[in-house]
């Protein structure tokens, strides 16, 4: 599948108050292991059911580690929401060895420290 229609399965529509900073988290399960996002929106939302759409779409997809996974992730949400700060993380392995990504992205200037030290790595 072609980035730029991965992308466009992530739909969006508008925040409903860009007042203010508040923590969308989604979550799901693909091959590699569970997914989950965490984003603060800026003009938009992922519209409802669109994370959903988009995991199926990119679970089909052979990827060659789970960190080049989780940064096609973080890449299209950052491209696609603008927001003003997103984490992905993505856990996988075995019971034996666990592999876990943690990546962020941040919209440069902005900053709640306050916020932010709420979340914890999950």
């Amino acid at each position: 599948m072609e980035m730029l229609s991965r992308r466009a399965l992530l739909a969006t529509e508008g925040n409903p108050d860009i007042r203010f900073d508040y923590i969308v988290a989604l979550g799901g399960s693909l091959r590699l292991g569970r997914i989950e996002i965490r984003y603060i929106p800026d003009r938009v939302i992922l519209a409802e059911g669109a994370f959903t759409t988009y995991l199926t779409a990119f679970d089909r997809i052979e990827w060659r580690t789970t960190e080049e996974a989780a940064l096609a992730i973080l890449n299209d949400l950052s491209n696609e929401l603008v927001a003003r700060w997103v984490q992905v993380s993505l856990k996988g392995g075995t019971q034996e060895q666990m592999h876990y990504v943690v990546l962020e992205d941040r919209q440069p200037k902005w900053d709640n420290a306050r916020l932010l030290a709420r979340v914890a790595v999950s």
